[in-house]
């Protein structure tokens, strides 16, 4: 799986406001320009993503709201995720085909493959979802 894109905003209508727009990546990427423009801060964003997914940040020490593009071997998965000290909002779709919708009260639903039908969760709110494993039923979470 590749990420193809990213886009990253915090503190929406505030001051301290910062977004980094849909940023499109290729396989190699040259980040160019002045001093203090936010190169830095686009990798630390996708960083933080990766230490999120992977489980080595704990998302009650987070704040942002993410959308994240990969190819999974040519096949488009979108990934959102809001954060404030909190879950907010996690979602992942494959094409147009939603695989996760879950809300700020840790309440949602995911697709289960093996039963072929959307379940209810629950989750606590300081905990993300595609960080649960289950190869049987929601093996599209793997390969995150």
């Amino acid at each position: 799986m590749k990420l193809t894109s990213i886009q990253y905003s915090q503190h929406a209508g505030t001051p301290e406001a910062w977004q980094l727009e849909k940023c499109i990546l290729n396989d190699i990427n040259l980040v160019v320009g002045k001093n203090a423009t936010g190169k830095t801060r686009m990798l630390n964003v996708i960083v933080e993503l990766s230490n999120l997914l992977s489980g080595d940040m704990f998302p009650g020490n987070s704040q942002g709201d993410f959308t994240a593009v990969f190819d999974n071997a040519g096949v488009e998965m979108t990934y959102h995720l809001n954060l404030q000290n909190e879950v907010i909002q996690e979602q992942l779709q494959q094409g147009d085909k939603l695989l996760l919708q879950r809300e700020a009260n840790g309440r949602g639903q995911i697709l289960a493959v093996a039963l072929d039908e959307n379940v209810d969760l629950q989750l606590p709110t300081n905990e993300l979802k595609v960080r649960g494993r289950d190869l049987l039923q929601y093996p599209f979470l793997e390969d995150l």
